[in-house]
């Protein structure tokens, strides 16, 4: 009988200690770091074969700035009668002076139109 009585004078609702909160907190934090990070060079790998793709196998071809954001310009350009539209980002000093309206040269792939950029240096196109 001795043991029935401590048996149910056990709490059954005891909270973890603080440790082991802080250890469960760890655990999460260092999965969602560590998803975060896969992420992170999932795309970077793929920006890069993007880029690869397009430097391959290119066309330029002048494009229109259609919306100047900081950090990125949107651009669109037309490849045989069908219109093209992507997001580039620039440094605030290639961003000076640019407008909506302004063109540049737009480098794509032959095979994927859509796989485009502006061309390095951001080379605007005068009107002359």
């Amino acid at each position: 009988m001795q043991r029935g009585k401590s048996l149910s004078k056990r709490k059954h609702n005891k909270r973890p200690s603080p440790k082991s909160e802080r250890r469960v907190a760890l655990e999460v934090v260092s999965v969602m770091a560590a998803s975060l990070l896969s992420l992170y060079f999932i795309s970077v790998k793929y920006s890069g074969y993007k880029t690869k793709n397009i430097l391959e196998d290119h066309t330029l071809v002048v494009g229109t700035i259609t919306q100047v954001r900081k950090p990125y310009l949107a651009v669109e350009f037309k490849v045989a009668g069908r219109s093209y539209f992507f997001k580039h980002s620039v440094s605030d000093e290639l961003m000076k002076g640019r407008a909506a309206g302004d063109t540049a040269v737009v480098i794509y792939s032959r095979d994927d139109p859509s796989n485009a950029q502006l061309k390095k240096g951001f080379i605007p196109v005068s009107e002359n």
